[in-house]
């Protein structure tokens, strides 16, 4: 009966999609969901709550999988995103409403023709859906902000099916939180309407530095290469890697502009001792955006079959050449070739937002965070006890925060750690919102944070025969 009632595909234990259908990005977690639900339009979401509702099933929602700590994916109910992808763009007013599981090979492909741009990950397959309600951090981000800087309108299925639309003038606060407060909290995302930008061709180059001349480079990027309007068209990764059995360091920069302009802002990196480099290009952000991840070496390293666990920390202090030295003698240490370290400089337009939204993370100098990898099962441990040497070496220089879109299974103290001052406000529109706390995230908001303490509804809600259709914020 269910499966007549949805437009996209359902698929259970014994189908022989069923194992590809239960796969995520991070080979780790493997979970035997009851029941898979493609969706293909807003009607099947709510079949889809329906269903859980009746038998009693957690859901989660999944859109391109690659949550790090596994989010999108149990052994009870998945509802699947991945199929509600498309993508409206008005040329006229520069904005484009796209759905939730839309990839951002498929997104940047549609706006590169438009001359269009929203900021994006590095990561073609991974969807706008949870990766905007984590923050979204890209190469573009110091001059156009956090991709949830960009969102001027969501619309979002709550779990009794009703449907809202949230922007500054309508459910503001659900806006507010939506918007950097992570999956899985508020309700299922359906649509994001995107302001966009201009762009035209960018100039793309790499520079790198081996471990004796790397603490100079890092010193250099921190003190002047992070903070100054100036400094804003400029966007760049850096990643410390195992080459030929040292660690390196990798700097790969977007520039919104052409080269002798871009040569201008990093001739003091260039002129750095010691510095190589390593490609030049020019192009539109579609095609640099992952050539620059991927050329010559790709950043991470290591292949796709691995197991992979990450976390990260936010940088808000100085640090001097050796305190650099010696998270590079760390590197030096690691158990394999593959394992990295990561490096997001913010500031720009990340910085100068004011609480535009509920991504906390603003004032800080950058987000770093290790990446570490194992093939073998034996090899586990000893790579987790690695990447927590590692965190606890660098905590001195941390704010205790962490990156919504790099959630590791069971951070301590994860609320302050995603949501920090914010916590307070977000659970009391969760409250609202989803008062049941109805889908499943082992590291949700909890409402039990509220002050004064939230007194919840009697249990067993009972979802509605009809839809529902808020024009203004729920009664509760």
């Amino acid at each position: 009966m269910f499966e007549r009632q949805v437009r996209g595909q359902v698929v259970v234990p014994g189908d022989p999609d069923y194992d590809a259908a239960r796969q995520v990005f991070y080979r780790q977690f493997q979970c035997f969901p009851e029941i898979i639900v493609y969706c293909e339009c807003s009607s099947d979401v709510r079949n889809c709550l329906a269903f859980a509702s009746t038998h009693e099933l957690k859901p989660v929602c999944r859109s391109g999988g690659h949550s790090s700590a596994g989010f999108s994916i149990n052994n009870s109910m998945v509802i699947d995103l991945s199929r509600i992808n498309s993508v409206w763009v008005d040329q006229v007013t520069r904005r484009a409403v796209v759905g939730a599981g839309t990839s951002f090979h498929r997104l940047n492909a549609v706006l590169s023709d438009f001359g269009l741009h929203v900021p994006g990950g590095g990561c073609d397959d991974v969807c706008v859906g949870g990766y905007m309600q984590g923050g979204g951090y890209g190469f573009t981000s110091r001059e156009f902000g956090m991709n949830c800087d960009n969102v001027v309108q969501v619309e979002m299925m709550l779990w009794n099916g009703g449907v809202v639309i949230a922007d500054e003038a309508t459910n503001a606060d659900l806006y507010w939180c939506v918007r950097g407060g992570m999956g899985s909290n508020f309700g299922v995302l359906l649509s994001i309407t995107y302001q966009l930008h201009e762009v035209g061709e960018m100039y793309g180059f790499g520079l790198s530095w081996d471990a004796a001349d790397a603490p100079a480079a890092l010193v250099m990027l921190q003190q002047n290469y992070i903070g100054g309007i100036a400094l804003e068209k400029l966007g760049y990764q850096c990643a410390v890697m195992m080459a030929d059995g040292q660690p390196r360091l990798y700097m790969r920069g977007l520039y919104n502009g052409d080269e002798q302009s871009c040569a201008e802002v990093i001739k003091d990196l260039r002129d750095l001792p010691g510095t190589h480099l390593d490609i030049q290009m020019t192009g539109p952000y579609v095609e640099l955006n992952h050539r620059l991840l991927d050329e010559p070496v790709p950043i991470p390293s290591a292949p796709d079959y691995v197991f992979e666990e990450k976390q990260s920390g936010y940088i808000d202090k100085m640090l001097d050449e050796a305190n650099w030295k010696m998270m590079l003698d760390f590197m030096a240490t690691c158990p394999n070739p593959w394992n990295d370290i990561g490096m997001e400089p913010y500031g720009g337009a990340i910085a100068r937002t004011d609480d535009p939204n509920s991504f906390v993370h603003r004032g800080v100098y950058m987000n770093l965070f290790i990446e570490v990898f194992w093939l073998r099962q034996e090899d586990y441990q000893t790579n987790i006890e690695w990447l927590d040497g590692f965190m606890a070496l660098m905590a001195p220089f941390m704010n205790g925060q962490s990156y919504q879109n790099y959630p590791r299974p069971g951070v301590k103290d994860a609320p302050n750690a995603y949501w920090a001052d914010y916590l307070g406000t977000l659970a009391q529109v969760k409250s609202k919102y989803n008062p049941f706390d109805w889908f499943a995230n082992p590291q949700h908001i909890r409402l039990h944070e509220i002050d004064p303490p939230w007194t919840p509804p009697p249990k067993g809600p009972k979802f509605p025969d009809t839809p529902i259709v808020y024009s203004q914020p729920p009664r509760t």
